[in-house]
């Protein structure tokens, strides 16, 4: 119960994502009736976790009446597939440009 009574400004890194994402989970809230998103998010010790965070109001009709939130840690993999990504840079990949010729990187 750490988080209990606190604002949700302390998983964000800085006031100015908090401000966006909250705008963003209302609209989705909104249009779909649920919010589900990959996010960088800020543990205790301030060190950044990436999240899939699904959230859904408990009465679509008054969010005063909460959300339920789920947050599933994605660091790890979100850490593999950048270092398969810098692997495949490494040993070299075709693209092809606008003009469809081809870019070794």
């Amino acid at each position: 119960g750490e988080l209990v009574g606190r604002s949700a400004r302390v998983l964000y890194p800085g006031q100015e994502e908090f401000d966006s994402q909250g705008k963003e989970i209302l609209a989705s809230f909104e249009s779909r009736g649920v919010h589900d998103e990959h996010i960088a998010m800020v543990r205790r010790d301030g060190s950044q976790v990436w999240c899939r965070a699904i959230g859904r109001p408990v009465d679509p009709g008054n969010l005063d009446r909460g959300v339920i939130w789920v947050f599933e840690d994605l660091t790890q993999k979100r850490r593999a597939e950048e270092e398969r990504f810098a692997e495949t840079l490494e040993h070299g990949m075709k693209i092809l440009d606008v003009a469809r010729r081809m870019i070794e990187l």
